[in-house]
């Protein structure tokens, strides 16, 4: 049976993906604005990355040399944060998930209440057009002071979950933080599977209570995880590979 996005996608037309109603489950607020709009915000040019980077670390070498440099204000977040909103209308999303990450609490001087005054005013300008669900973004092997701040912002009762990147390998250092964010109700993603091994997938699952997994895409290097995936009907197996 035909299937208009998947017919989209094949005839590489974009115009047609843009206009069918969808969701974006796997978001990274400033990092979902679209250049062009950071360009004209800024009126000068911004490198764009090359055909093929190095893995996950290419990547973030690029955002962090080419584009933090303009978002690491609170004037270059709060842009950033509604132009990504405002892309993901324009693209006929109609639930956007997306992270924010503690450390841009650091930008408010009352730190976390300033971060959750500036999302929640966010949300209110957007109600009509788009449901948004704001997490917590949260990078494993950052310092106490920022996971300090993770804790404080499960406290406000805002975010509705938890995504949790940065080294895949550090596991158990972040069991209590998931198990915080739990229980009171927030959902728990992981970035895992992404570019590390596949063994690491499923000590992460287990030791998250996972609702979700972040890119996953090596659990087809193993025979086992496909099935025990599969079998555990909370996960959403979010984001493209690279």
């Amino acid at each position: 049976m035909p299937h208009p996005f998947i017919d989209a996608l094949k005839n590489n037309d974009l115009d047609a993906v843009k206009a069918l109603t969808k969701t974006d489950l796997h978001n990274h607020s400033i990092l979902g604005a679209r250049v062009e709009r950071v360009e004209a915000w800024k009126a000068c040019p911004i490198p764009r990355p090359p055909d093929k980077m190095n893995g996950v670390r290419g990547m973030m070498d690029y955002a962090g040399s080419t584009l933090y440099p303009y978002l690491h204000s609170q004037e270059g977040f709060e842009f950033t944060a509604d132009a990504a909103i405002q892309d993901a209308i324009e693209d006929g999303v109609s639930l956007l998930e997306t992270s924010v990450d503690v450390k841009f609490a650091f930008l408010y001087s009352d730190r976390v209440h300033g971060l959750h005054q500036f999302l929640s005013s966010l949300l209110d300008r957007y109600q009509d057009c788009i449901t948004v669900h704001v997490e917590m973004g949260f990078s494993r092997g950052d310092s106490e002071e920022r996971l300090d701040m993770a804790y404080q912002c499960i406290e406000t009762a805002f975010f509705t979950g938890i995504d949790l990147y940065g080294d895949q390998t550090l596991i158990k250092p972040y069991i209590d933080l998931a198990q915080a964010a739990k229980q009171v109700g927030m959902s728990v993603k992981a970035h895992v599977g992404e570019h590390d091994h596949a063994e690491l997938i499923r000590p992460t699952v287990e030791a998250y209570e996972l609702d979700g997994i972040q890119h996953g895409i090596r659990a087809v290097e193993s025979p086992e995880l496909p099935a025990f995936l599969e079998a555990d009907t909370r996960f959403i197996i979010t984001g493209p590979g690279l």
